[in-house]
């Protein structure tokens, strides 16, 4: 199959999604995640074993986080249920098969709270990892916080 946003390449039943949005710093926008989520639906077959999510090697960002133009207006909570930030979330919390975040470069707001979902970050020395909706004025979603502290409170605490 073929994705725009994404490049897939499977070795030794290990599937690697490597971004392709470098133009936007990976910024997690609907097209982007629609394009992860069909590459990952696409990927959930018996002969693969894991997935690996990483940007393309020598990345200075590995993410943006949520693509800030698509940011509702008028006071509204910014990630509402059906939000791609949300959806992807769940689909990598919930998928069957084990999903790596390889991180190279840094992480920003959303992409943070993306790969925290994953069932294993590996980071380089240099990663950088940074929760910027405040910076931008926008407080951060509930059910994001509840993620982070849920899935990783025991490994956090430990760092």
């Amino acid at each position: 199959m073929s994705y725009q946003y994404v490049n897939v390449v499977t070795i030794n039943k290990v599937a690697v999604i490597e971004f392709n949005y470098g133009r936007k710093l990976n910024a997690l926008s609907k097209v982007f995640i629609d394009d992860l989520m069909q590459a990952l639906s696409d990927l959930n077959r018996p002969e693969i074993r894991c997935i690996i999510l990483r940007a393309p090697s020598g990345s200075k960002v590995f993410s943006a986080g949520h693509d800030i133009h698509e940011l509702p207006s008028g006071g509204r909570d910014p990630l509402s249920y059906d939000d791609p930030l949300r959806q992807i979330t769940r689909m990598i919390q919930k998928f069957p098969k084990p999903i790596i975040s390889m991180v190279e470069g840094s992480v920003w707001g959303g992409a943070f709270e993306m790969i925290m979902s994953s069932d294993l970050i590996i980071a380089a020395s240099t990663s950088t990892f940074s929760m910027t909706p405040v910076n931008l004025g926008v407080p951060y979603n509930l059910v994001g916080i509840h993620n982070l502290t849920a899935t990783r409170a025991s490994t956090l605490s430990k760092s």
